[in-house]
């Protein structure tokens, strides 16, 4: 096999002392592909009066194997593997191994079947990307997770080697954390009071109480006697700025995550208040509008005659955006 000449720049540097007849050859940043035999040699003069002729003189070689381990950089990614239900949050972490190497940068990139080309996650919205160049630590953040996150996911840590003014770029990859996300559950679990008996210009609450771990919108309607149901007002568990009231000064709601309720007040009740009240919730995904609607219905007579009478409803959601919800009574 040709012997290949080694030139003097980047990680090879040649020195030479001439005076002690001695030259060198120093390797920064080993890796595992230098790994070789490297002989030395010698050139030199020899003749006399004008006459002078290159002479030269082979080392016997050095054999340099360069192995995987204390040289070499690695990543340790946790958890391995991980279960979340929806809207739940999770941090993967990667911790780079670096020696004499610094961490630059920390990627990461999801793989939703083996064999698939990995997509890069850009940091923003739900996912958080944050690195600690200190301590060679950068991790990602998955806040209120969603079954299409169900995935592989794997970080790759980027790093600087050479010396001198050659640089190059360098990666390591993290061994890959597998999340599955489970669809959650949410329900409307009580309604108080079913039934309400009130004269005109008392005030009435209705509360309306909801279980799950997801941010809910509540939503109120009401449906007069012979009419269409009738949007009210909305509240969010996020702190998210509520839509316009549609309900006019009398009627308000208010919403406690922390006790998952929302109540309506109707201040000043008139005749025309009479009616049924719908309690809706919802959750807003990718892929819908109204993720899980479950309703009760509130009779509120106002007239002693009036005939109490609970009714049953359903809804439909239309996955279409911007369609809105419809009652089916």
């Amino acid at each position: 096999m040709e012997r290949e000449q080694i030139s003097n720049g980047g990680r090879f540097v040649v020195s030479m002392n001439k005076a002690e007849n001695k030259f060198s050859l120093e390797i920064s940043g080993v890796r595992v592909d230098d790994t070789a035999t490297y002989y030395c040699k010698a050139q030199y003069k020899y003749g006399c009066s004008s006459v002078w002729k290159d002479g030269y003189a082979d080392g016997s070689g050095t054999e340099v194997i360069v192995t995987a381990g204390s040289f070499s950089q690695s990543v340790t990614q946790t958890p391995a593997a991980v279960t979340r239900k929806e809207c739940q949050s999770l941090i993967i972490t990667c911790v780079f191994h670096g020696n004499s190497h610094h961490l630059q940068y920390g990627h990461f990139f999801r793989q939703t079947q083996a064999g698939t080309e990995r997509e890069r996650i850009s940091s923003g919205g739900r996912f958080v990307v944050s690195m600690n160049k200190a301590e060679s630590i950068f991790s990602l953040e998955i806040r209120d997770a969603r079954v299409e996150d169900t995935a592989t996911y794997y970080c790759k840590a980027q790093y600087k080697y050479g010396c001198g003014s050659v640089w190059e770029d360098g990666y390591a990859d993290g061994s890959g954390t597998e999340l599955t996300v489970t669809a959650g559950s949410s329900l409307l679990i009580f309604q108080n009071p079913p039934l309400q008996t009130s004269a005109v210009g008392d005030t009435v609450t209705l509360s309306c109480e909801y279980s799950g771990i997801c941010q809910y919108t509540v939503h109120w309607y009401r449906q007069s006697p012979g009419q269409a149901p009738e949007y009210l007002l909305q509240r969010h568990t996020s702190g998210e700025e509520n839509k316009e009231n549609a309900a006019g000064e009398r009627i308000s709601a208010s919403i406690d995550s922390a006790e998952k309720m929302s109540r309506l007040n109707i201040f000043k009740l008139q005749l025309s208040d009479s009616a049924v009240y719908y309690c809706a919730l919802s959750r807003p995904t990718a892929h819908t509008k109204m993720n899980q609607i479950i309703l009760f219905c509130i009779y509120l007579p106002l007239d002693s005659g009036s005939q109490l009478q609970n009714k049953e409803s359903s809804i439909r959601t239309e996955k279409e955006k911007g369609s809105a919800v419809e009652l089916l009574l």
